[in-house]
């Protein structure tokens, strides 16, 4: 027959109680620990980002640091049209998290002047040389792609501002490269975006889609993008480009060529010379990645043309995506791209085949619109509007104002 065990009842008195809080704790606390250290290993610390295993968008802030995203906003543009940054930064670039709006002007340029000392046949022959260059050298193939797309005399008659836009094309890498210099005073922020002057950005729906997390990985992401080969794309400036923390730091950190040189390293993919900035770099005693571009433009000014012999031949959304892939990264979109997986559900970016231009231009953007281009000032106020009707609390903190390539922000502010 079998017999029932017994019960035994364990008694712990206080001493005991206290025993074994303490000895779970401890073992708490090795569980931690070591989860930390193996995580720091990687850059990050456990405790410091908030981490979801579903595809919903992330959180924005972070329990630790308890802050929203840092924000800089670069918009790029022109004196003729100085009322479209003023709107864009008495609404958008109201939002929380925006902490400085940086203006982008002629100012910024290597020869601020270049729109005086150009006149519209000055275009006409600018785009002939870059249409009809031969690129002889085959490693240069890139460029033969592209300048089959170059602006051709056509299209430059039918541009209300021939010159202006000639001279603007090299404005982003010359905007880049001071940042980098101011960057070198304050901290990085968790993301740049930059954009047109005529440019509306949704910063909600920024807030929602990317994330701390995020910044610390190299990214960069386009609303809109070109593809000229299976192997580069360049972003449709007007729909703005997002680079994160992890990526500014990775084009603006010095480069070196002394350790790890591969051919798919950044030094291997500076020596295939693609666009002809291999000579460039030789020239350099240190420097970055944006200082190289920025070298690259500055060696071909648009007034002398007509001494050129490598000329720049690139338009300005080409030569921001062709910075990002010599580093070698890919560039993303705001919809779900498979290198993306942190950006959910934002869909305007399909292209419109055959033209490849986004959606949300002009007249067609609303409040729901992740970015709007060709949007003047009324419809960047009635958007605004609409989005501080509906979340108050996300708008209202001024930003900090600065006019890159001048002192006197302020007072071309006010």
């Amino acid at each position: 027959m079998l017999m029932k065990a017994r019960r035994s009842r364990v008694i712990v008195g206080p001493r005991g109680a206290i025993a074994i809080v303490i000895m779970l704790f401890s073992f708490w606390i090795i569980l931690i620990g070591g989860g930390v250290k193996s995580f720091n290993q990687e850059g990050l610390r456990l405790d410091d980002f908030v981490h979801h295993r579903s595809e919903k968008p992330k959180l924005t802030w972070n329990k630790t640091l308890n802050r929203t995203l840092i924000v800089d906003i670069l918009s790029i543009g022109s004196q003729r049209r100085k009322e479209l940054q003023r709107m864009q930064i008495n609404t958008f670039g109201t939002h929380k998290t925006v902490r400085n709006f940086f203006v982008a002007d002629e100012f910024v340029d290597d020869d601020p002047n270049c729109n005086q000392a150009l006149d519209v046949e000055d275009t006409f022959e600018i785009s002939n040389f870059c249409v009809q260059k031969e690129w002889k050298d085959e490693s240069q193939w890139l460029m033969r792609l592209m300048t089959r797309h170059y602006i051709t005399r056509e299209r430059l008659e039918a541009n209300p501002n021939p010159v202006g836009w000639m001279c603007a094309q090299a404005r982003p890498l010359f905007s880049l490269f001071k940042l980098q210099k101011r960057y070198h005073r304050e901290p990085l922020p968790d993301y740049l975006i930059v954009m047109d002057d005529d440019t509306y950005f949704n910063m909600n729906k920024f807030q929602r889609h990317f994330t701390l997390e995020g910044a610390s990985r190299p990214r960069a992401i386009a609303g809109c993008r070109i593809k000229f080969h299976i192997t580069f794309s360049g972003p449709y400036g007007g729909f703005g480009l997002i680079l994160s923390r992890a990526m500014l730091q990775d084009l603006m950190q010095p480069i070196d060529c002394s350790t790890n040189y591969t051919t798919d390293s950044t030094c291997g993919r500076i020596e295939m010379n693609r666009i002809g900035e291999y000579d460039v770099f030789q020239d350099m005693v240190s420097g970055s990645l944006v200082e190289l571009m920025k070298r690259y433009a500055e060696r071909s000014a648009f007034r002398d043309h007509k001494k050129w012999a490598a000329g720049y031949c690139l338009h300005s959304d080409w030569a921001t995506g062709y910075l990002i892939s010599l580093y070698g990264r890919a560039l993303g979109t705001y919809n779900s791209h498979p290198r993306m997986r942190s950006v959910y559900n934002m869909r305007f970016n399909f292209d419109k085949s055959p033209s490849n231009i986004c959606r949300f231009e002009g007249e067609k953007c609303t409040s729901k619109s992740e970015a709007c281009h060709y949007a003047q000032s009324d419809i960047m106020s009635s958007i605004f509007l609409e989005q501080r009707n509906q979340t108050p609390n996300e708008f209202g903190q001024s930003p900090i104002v600065v006019r890159l390539g001048d002192d006197a922000s302020w007072k071309w502010y006010k």
